[in-house]
């Protein structure tokens, strides 16, 4: 098993990113940096936050339901043709123009709070989908900061590797020294220069690692192969974190602070008001208008005498727009009786989606604590790994060192010599996992209570 090769911390879910103009290829990245530029630059981000711009319109338009209707028309005719004239016999030549202009205001007074409820309801949605856009952020934190600390401990393992390898460099070079005075086999001499060969092959692997690595992350933020990409390599300060916090604290605390706790929560209360607002449309519905209307008729008269009658032009426009102007007040009272079922149907499927939205909730919370479980139980097993990893390298330091000095003796033999050493590189990389493997879970711990995840 080769031990510089980092096994996935956590599957890493693929993240889309948009690459923003100007990349400083000389900056040394922080993961605050690399947690910034994925917040600017996700497509999937961007997507949601439209989501939110499209449920901010959604609201503002559940308001203005409350706002009166008010619209306005007009219409303009012209009738040409031949019409039979009684009094002359005969068929003379029609033309004429005609035009009609009204204005009409209405006001819903009530719908069985059917408008308020559907506002309400937009308003949960529109912060429901805020929740989703933080919670968006926290996966894509997440998934960056276990990129960068997959980086990271590629970095040291690709360190530890080259220290082992310039150790059995050394050894191999003494145990050539010792052959040529003849105080060493051929055999043993060949066996430390394969011990020698294994870790340059280790190095090479790590160095593999870390490219690897950090092509991941760069491929995470969406950033060219092209252009340099260094990692601030800070070291970690494992002695310095959290611990002893128990599970039911943390989960307390992640159902206060969690953005899809807070989504689930609000979807609920829409679907709640969703279904109030089907239940208003089965009540009667009232509501007040109001429409002032005239027009004019190029053929249109009014009699002066017995035998006088005064039309078009001398009956002008403005005098018949005058004269034949109309104003009404009106009320509407709709009950609805039936209609074949359809707001029936439809309160059903409402009373569906409501427990449908409070089953999702449960599912949620239920996958929060099993991920806080889970997280809380890698970090314990984690950290005890860690203290006995730290015991087993000094114990196998201690053993190496040992063996080193006997075999430039001749005292064991350079199966015993490269066992030591075996044993000493998987306890030193043992020791490399369980820290990162520790800090890890720990920090996802406390990014479950609200806390920002900074290395």
């Amino acid at each position: 098993m080769n031990y510089f090769v980092m096994k996935r911390l956590i599957i890493i879910i693929p993240l889309l990113a948009l690459l923003s103009s100007g990349v400083d290829a000389q900056k040394s990245w922080t993961l605050n940096d690399c947690i910034s530029y994925a917040l600017q630059n996700n497509i999937q981000l961007k997507r949601q936050e439209l989501e939110v711009n499209a449920s901010q319109k959604d609201y503002r338009q559940g308001i203005m339901e409350f706002a009166p209707s008010i619209t306005s028309g007009a219409e303009h005719t012209f009738v040409s043709g031949r019409e039979f004239n009684q009094y002359s016999l005969s068929f003379e030549d029609y033309n004429n123009q005609e035009g009609y202009f009204y204005a009409t205001a209405s006001l819903d007074l009530f719908k069985g709070f059917s408008n308020w409820n559907g506002m309400r309801a937009l308003k949960y949605e529109l912060e429901s989908a805020k929740a989703a856009t933080e919670s968006l952020k926290n996966d894509i934190t997440i998934n960056v900061s276990v990129g960068y600390l997959q980086v990271l401990y590629a970095m040291e393992a690709k360190v530890l590797a080259e220290k082992q390898a310039q150790v059995a460099q050394i050894q191999s070079e003494k145990a050539a020294m010792q052959f040529e005075l003849g105080s060493l086999s051929q055999g043993q001499m060949v066996e430390v220069k394969a011990q020698y060969l294994m870790r340059k092959s280790e190095l090479t692997n790590a160095s593999n690692s870390l490219n690897l690595s950090v092509l991941d992350l760069k491929q995470m933020l969406e950033i060219p192969d092209s252009v340099e990409f260094i990692i601030d390599s800070t070291p970690l300060q494992i002695e310095n974190l959290a611990a002893g916090v128990s599970v039911s604290s943390i989960y307390e605390e992640a159902l206060a602070v969690q953005p899809v706790i807070r989504k689930a929560e609000l979807d609920i209360k829409a679907a709640n008001k969703r279904l109030n607002q089907l239940y208003g449309a089965l009540s009667p519905s009232l509501s007040v208008g109001y429409q002032i209307s005239s027009g004019y008729n190029q053929s249109a008269g009014y009699k002066v005498s017995d035998t006088e009658w005064v039309f078009y032009p001398d009956y002008t426009y403005g005098e018949q727009i005058k004269d034949f102007l109309n104003q009404r007040v009106y009320f509407n009272l709709t009950v609805p009786i039936f209609q074949k079922y359809n707001r029936i149907t439809r309160i059903g499927k409402g009373k569906i989606n409501l427990l449908d939205a409070k089953f999702a909730k449960e599912q949620v919370e239920k996958g929060l604590l099993k991920k806080v479980e889970q997280a809380h139980a890698d970090s314990k097993a984690s950290w005890d790994k860690y203290l006995a990893s730290k015991e087993s390298v000094a114990a196998f330091t201690e053993v190496f060192e040992e063996t080193r000095k006997k075999f430039e003796l001749g005292m064991v033999s350079a199966i015993d010599f490269g066992l030591a050493q075996s044993n000493l590189v998987k306890a030193e990389g043992d020791l490399l996992h369980a820290k990162y493997s520790y800090v890890l879970r720990t920090k996802i711990l406390d990014f479950y209570r609200g806390v920002p995840i900074s290395i």
